[in-house]
Order: C-alpha cells, then sequence, then structure tokens
C-alpha cells in the first residue's frame, strides 16, 4: 500500500522539484485578511472572490463573493463594555428614607445594538429598596423605617449590615461585562439614617434639688463610658426644669420649662459640634412645662405639657421660629414622655390625677392627630426613653400609688417595634429605680441619666438591640430630675 511519503516523493520526480520548504511560505492565497477603518472605505470594485476585510469602525469580519461584501457572525460576538463614563462607582450610600439613589450603568457593544439588562441584588436588597430603571439610569427608592422594621422583626434582613449589594450587568446573549457594587443605607439597628442620634448626648438644666432650678447644660459622649462634662448654661436669665429636648444631629432644640415665676414658652437651641451657651430659636404655642420632646431628621415635636395638655407642636429644627400646631394627642396628660424615631414619634405615660399606662404615636412628617399604639404593663408619669431604627426604649418612671404624692419609683425598662404597634415588653432594670430621668442614644446605646429616687448623678446604659439589664455608664456634673435630653453629631 503507498503511502503519503512515497505519493509525495513520486510527484517530486516528475516535477523535478524537491518540495517546498515552510520557511519560505510568506502567505497563503485567500488567507490573507485586509484591515480598513470604516465601512465607506472597503472596495467595491476589482473584487476577488474569497477575500477578507476587518472593519475597525464596527469591529466586523466581512467576505466577498466577488460582487459585494457580506458580514460574517463571529462565534459569540464581541464582548460588551462599560461605555465611556459608564461604569458605575464600587461604593454609594442612601443618604435618608426620603431621598432616593440614582445610578447610572450604561454599558456597550461593537456589534450588538440592544443589550440585555440582567442586573440583580442581593437578598437584603429587595427589603431595603425598590429598584427601577429607564435604559441604563438605575434609581434606588428607599423603604420606608417602618417597612424596613417589619422586615427586621421577621428575620428577613439577616444579611445586611446596613448596605447590600447590587450587580449591574448587562448582555448580548453571550457576553456580559458585570460589576458588583456596595450600597450602604445609613442602618442602625435596621435600615435607615438616623440623623436625630448622635454620640455627643445633651442633658438641659432639670432640679439639683426638690427647692431650686438650674441652668446647667453637660454632655457625655455615648459611646465611650464615663463621667459629663460642662457643655455651657441656659441663659435666657432665669433657672428652669420640666422640660423636652429635639435634634437633627446638627442642633439640639429645648423647651424652657418651668421657672420660678411660673411656665414659659421659651425655645433655645445648642449646636452638638461647638459646648456653649443656649440661644434663643422662638416660642411654642403657650406657656408651659412639663412637655416631652422627640424628632426625626427634620422636624422637632413638643407633646402635651401642664397648661395645654392634649396639644402636640412641631418646629423645623434647622430653622430658627415659632412652633407650629402638629395636631392633638390621643389622650390630655403632663409628665409625660417620648421617643425619637425615623419615620413614627411615640409619646408614653402621664399624669393629671392619676397614672397613664397609654402609648401613641404619630408619624412625623404627616401632620396629624396622634394614634393609638398600645399600653406599658404598668400606669406610670415622668417617663422617658431613646431608641434607634427600629426599636424604642422606656424608662418606667414613676407611678403614683393614690393622686397625692406618695410615689413608687420603678427601675424597669420596657420596649416597643416602631412598625409594630402593640403593648410594651420587658427590656431588663436600671441600676436605680427613678423617674424624670433624661434618656439619649446614639442609635446603638441608650443612656439614662439623673432623676429622682432620691435625686441622682447616675447614668445607666443599655445596648438596644439586646434585651438585659443596664450598666453604670458614669456620672453627671450635678445629680438632678426633670431635665431634658437630646443627642447629636460631636463634629
Amino acid at each position: 500500500m503507498p503511502t503519503l511519503s512515497s505519493l509525495r516523493i513520486n510527484r517530486q520526480g516528475q516535477e523535478g522539484t524537491s518540495g517546498l520548504d515552510s520557511s519560505g511560505v510568506l502567505a497563503l492565497a485567500g488567507a490573507g485578511v485586509d484591515v480598513y477603518s470604516t465601512l465607506d472605505s472597503l472596495p467595491m470594485s476589482n473584487l476577488t472572490a474569497g477575500a477578507k476585510a476587518l472593519v475597525t469602525e464596527v469591529s466586523r469580519l466581512y467576505l466577498t463573493d466577488g460582487n459585494g461584501w457580506y458580514n460574517v457572525q463571529m462565534s459569540g460576538g464581541l464582548t460588551p463594555y462599560w461605555d465611556s463614563g459608564g461604569e458605575p462607582d464600587a461604593t454609594y450610600t442612601i443618604v435618608d428614607s426620603a431621598t432616593p439613589l440614582i445610578i447610572t450603568a450604561r454599558a456597550a457593544d461593537s456589534d450588538t445594538a440592544n443589550l440585555i439588562n440582567q442586573s440583580f441584588g442581593s437578598d437584603s436588597a429587595q427589603y431595603m429598596a425598590s429598584v427601577t430603571n429607564d435604559s441604563s439610569v438605575f434609581t434606588f427608592t428607599p423603604k420606608s423605617a417602618d417597612s424596613i422594621g417589619i422586615e427586621v422583626g421577621a428575620g428577613n434582613l439577616t444579611d445586611s449590615n446596613g448596605d447590600f449589594i447590587y450587580t449591574f450587568k448587562w448582555s448580548d446573549g453571550i457576553n456580559f461585562v458585570s460589576k458588583a457594587v456596595t450600597i450602604t443605607y445609613n442602618v442602625v439597628g435596621g435600615g435607615v439614617s438616623l440623623n436625630m442620634y448622635g454620640d455627643r448626648g445633651v442633658h438641659w438644666t432639670g432640679r439639683p434639688s426638690s427647692a431650686s432650678y438650674s441652668n446647667i447644660i453637660d454632655y457625655i459622649d455615648i459611646s465611650t463610658p464615663g463621667d459629663a462634662t460642662d457643655f455651657g448654661d441656659y441663659t435666657s436669665g432665669t433657672t428652669r426644669h420640666m422640660s423636652g429636648g429635639a435634634s437633627n444631629g446638627s442642633r439640639g432644640v429645648f423647651h424652657g420649662g418651668a421657672l420660678s415665676g411660673g411656665q414659659t414658652n421659651e425655645l433655645h437651641y445648642i449646636t452638638f459640634a461647638s459646648p456653649g451657651n443656649s440661644t434663643d430659636f422662638g416660642d411654642l404655642n403657650n406657656n408651659t412645662d412639663n412637655t416631652a420632646g422627640s424628632s426625626d431628621e427634620t422636624r422637632g415635636l413638643f407633646w402635651h405639657g401642664r397648661n395645654n395638655r392634649s396639644n402636640i407642636d412641631y418646629i423645623a429644627i434647622a430653622t430658627l421660629g415659632n412652633a407650629t400646631d402638629f395636631g392633638s394627642a390621643t389622650y390630655t396628660d403632663h409628665e409625660t414622655g417620648a421617643i425619637s424615631g425615623p419615620t413614627r414619634n411615640v409619646g408614653f405615660g402621664g399624669y393629671t390625677t392619676a397614672n397613664n399606662n397609654s402609648i401613641e404615636y404619630v408619624t412625623v412628617q404627616t401632620l396629624a392627630s396622634a394614634t393609638d399604639f398600645g399600653d406599658t404593663s404598668v400606669d406610670i408619669s415622668e417617663a422617658d426613653g431613646a431608641g434607634d431604627a427600629t426599636r424604642g426604649i422606656i424608662a418606667l418612671g414613676t407611678t403614683y400609688t393614690s393622686t397625692g404624692l406618695s410615689q413608687t419609683y420603678i427601675n424597669n425598662l420596657e420596649y416597643i417595634t416602631f412598625a409594630s404597634p402593640g403593648n410594651s415588653t420587658d427590656f431588663g432594670d436600671l441600676t436605680v429605680g427613678r423617674g424624670s430621668s433624661m434618656c439619649n442614644s446614639n442609635g446603638t446605646t441608650m443612656t439614662i441619666a439623673g432623676g429622682l429616687s432620691p435625686i441622682t448623678n447616675t447614668i445607666d446604659s443599655v445596648t438596644i438591640q439586646t434585651p438585659g439589664n443596664a450598666a453604670d455608664f458614669g456620672d453627671l456634673t450635678v445629680g438632678r430630675f426633670y431635665g431634658g435630653a437630646a443627642s447629636g453629631n460631636a463634629a
């Protein structure tokens, strides 16, 4: 049987050749590819069938049959890429619960005009924001604090530490370009911005004895246990007590409360980052005391009070001026407490001729009267509280055993979940039972300062998301009760 080698040798003998050395091959007929920059530059005459051309303008290969050019579909096509200015950053932040985040993620492909959007989020993304897109523009609309609180309570946000991953992905059906991006939603305890809380906790005036009033303002660093430091003085010229406070993280606003000659409608403010004396802000609608203060990121609320017991006033914290009517409380009392939250604020307790176990709430950005929330386990007055994005903790304060002044000072803490109206639940105990304390929060830790049982300078602390007994934190500069409190940023 003849071999290929013998056939080659016989053929070379017939042709008088000795074969072809591969090193001498410069080109193979029909194998060359000419390169052109544009489609218009392709030659239209003297075409040789089988000739090929690469057009860089569209990154496509063309083949001619001698009469015209035909596009050759490349296997898999070319890979999509991020267009100029279209690649998203590695990280983004949703600044607050009212402001959507907009991200441009624009891809291109040299051989496909219509790319397929295959972008997706991590498990927690669906509970923290709604995502829509118009072509390459993606809008992340943050979920409300109430909605996020429900998901936290249901255990659906277990994979989130205040952020989620969103992967932007565009495909031509075969190849794709993608980028995983981390989006933070300023989460403290469950998913929303808490600008009304901060590490600097300020304590405002109060009564250092049953026969005296104070103009003292002092502060603590909530993240670091220790004693309070002098901040400045209330500068109205008259010492006072029985006041509430509100914060937007930068400015704290406090009601003047009671003074030696009666009640006042004065509002004063401080700037958390700049220790110093208070400055006039404006006025409440009525002279009163025993108000409770709370806030969200922009509005401050002042609840109840001795002379207008069912009223709720509000202010825009960033704008100096007088308060405006917000709505009515669900009951008529004074010596009430309140807790700030990102969407809902909660009021509780109080006293007129007897104690009250009511809890009520409002949606801070919606002017309307309060709605019943639930009850505390006992009737209380002189209570206060603080919280985080999802949970509020109530320091129960005092319960009167009769319509006189016979009081029992309670060391219990109870908590509620903002998004789920219902009765409060046992949290733990304070180191010292007391009424009329001053409560602050940085969104993680709550502090409970001062109070009456008898008059104390003790500051306790608890971790808001971890039920348990309070730990000693430090001491106020002066022991006192009937003061106000608010927290904000130290810088």
